[in-house]
C-alpha cells in the first residue's frame, strides 16, 4: 500500500507541476517528512501522513488517473479492416473502402468519426465475425 500511495503522490506532484522548493516547503514542515541526500523522502511518512498529504493535493486540484487508457474503437475498426485485407478477404485497405462498407450498416455515413459508441461496437462485432469466417 505504501508503494502505491507514493506513486500516486508523485503523480499528483507532477500533475500539479509542483517544483522542488514548493514541494519541500509543503511536505517538510506540515507532514514531517525527512530529507535524505538533499531530497524529500516520502518513505519517511506514515500511511496516515501520506493519506493526509494526498488529501491536501486533491484539494489543490489533483485528480487521480483512472488507470486505464481509453479504448480507441476507430483504431480497432481500422486494425480489423487491415487484418482482413492481409488475409485477402478485403481487396481495398483504404479509409474510403471502410466507409463504403460501413454505409451498408449506417446510411449517409461519410466519416467514421461521426459514429457513436453503439455504432462503432456494431462495426467491430461485424468485422470480428467476418474475420472468423
Amino acid at each position: 500500500m505504501q508503494a502505491k500511495l507514493i506513486k500516486t503522490i508523485q503523480t499528483a506532484k507532477s500533475q500539479l507541476k509542483i517544483d522542488e522548493d514548493d514541494w519541500r516547503n509543503l511536505i517538510l514542515p506540515r507532514f514531517g517528512a525527512k530529507e535524505i541526500n538533499g531530497r524529500v523522502s516520502l518513505k519517511s511518512l506514515s500511511i496516515e501522513q501520506m493519506q493526509s498529504l494526498l488529501d491536501s493535493l486533491r484539494s489543490k486540484g489533483f485528480e487521480k488517473p483512472s488507470g486505464t487508457k481509453p479504448f480507441d474503437q476507430l483504431a480497432y475498426i481500422r486494425l480489423l479492416w487491415r487484418e482482413l485485407h492481409e488475409m485477402g478477404v478485403v481487396k481495398n485497405p483504404s479509409e474510403k473502402a471502410i466507409i463504403a462498407w460501413a454505409k451498408h450498416y449506417f446510411e449517409g455515413l461519410d466519416c467514421l468519426e461521426w459514429l457513436n459508441v453503439k455504432q462503432k461496437i456494431k462495426l467491430i462485432q461485424a468485422l470480428k465475425d467476418w474475420k472468423k469466417r
